[in-house]
This record gives C-alpha cells, sequence and structure tokens, in this order.
C-alpha cells in the first residue's frame, strides 16, 4: 500500500533560511522535504512549548520546524535553523504566523459549510 502523499510548502523566512545554508546542508534538507511529500515524516516530533501546534525535525546540527495539516496533508516548513542552545527560545513570530494560517483555514471551512448549509435550504424550498 501506497503512504498518500502530503503537500509541502515553505514560508518566505523558511526559504531564506534554506539559502543561507551550506550547498551540502541544504541538499540534505532538501531530500527530506521530498521523503516528508513522498508521505514519510520520519522521526519529527511535535514541540511541547507550543503544544504541538509546531513540529520539529532533527537533521544533525539543522532543526526544521514546520506545521502538520494532518486533515489536509499539508506540511509548511516555517524555519531551518541551526542547533543552538536558544533555537527554540523565540517561537513566537513562527506561532503567531502558523496560528493566523490555522484561523484563515477555519474561517474558510466555517464559510464553505455555511454556504452548502444555506444551498441545501434552497433546494428544500424549491422541492415545496
Amino acid at each position: 500500500m501506497d503512504t498518500p502523499k502530503i503537500t509541502v510548502g515553505f514560508t518566505a523566512i523558511a526559504e531564506s533560511h534554506l539559502s543561507k545554508l551550506p550547498l551540502e546542508e541544504q541538499k540534505k534538507t532538501i531530500e527530506y522535504v521530498k521523503r516528508m511529500a513522498g508521505g514519510a515524516t520520519g522521526d519529527a516530533a511535535p514541540l511541547r512549548q507550543v503544544n504541538g501546534l509546531i513540529w520539529r525535525k532533527k537533521l544533525g546540527d539543522i532543526r526544521i520546524l514546520f506545521t502538520y495539516d494532518v486533515r489536509n496533508r499539508e506540511v509548511v516548513i516555517r524555519a531551518i535553523l541551526w542547533r543552538r542552545e536558544d533555537t527554540y527560545d523565540d517561537l513566537k513570530p513562527i506561532l503567531v504566523e502558523a496560528e493566523a494560517q490555522k484561523n484563515v483555514r477555519q474561517k474558510s471551512k466555517k464559510e464553505k459549510i455555511r454556504k452548502e448549509q444555506l444551498a441545501k435550504r434552497k433546494e428544500k424550498a424549491k422541492k415545496k
């Protein structure tokens, strides 16, 4: 049985981080992202500091921080950082952006449901 594919995207910040890595580290990171898109998240783990909203993958001294929408099978790479003592100290900008995107998705989902319900009501009204 094939593992379902995952849609993977990068934020502008993550793209900037990736471009600043040495070429060999860029290759490792891109290879992992390709495997992730194929459905393999490997040993990635949710960060406890942010209630699991942000996930982390360790690649040697590199940390890939991402959000994972299980229902829609979407991953957004939020940051690519070097491992340091303070790597996870300031996650607020990443978290704020992730929360904002989550809220937009929830709003659009609610709007879609509302429109479907309205269409059903109109359909019932026509039948009467």
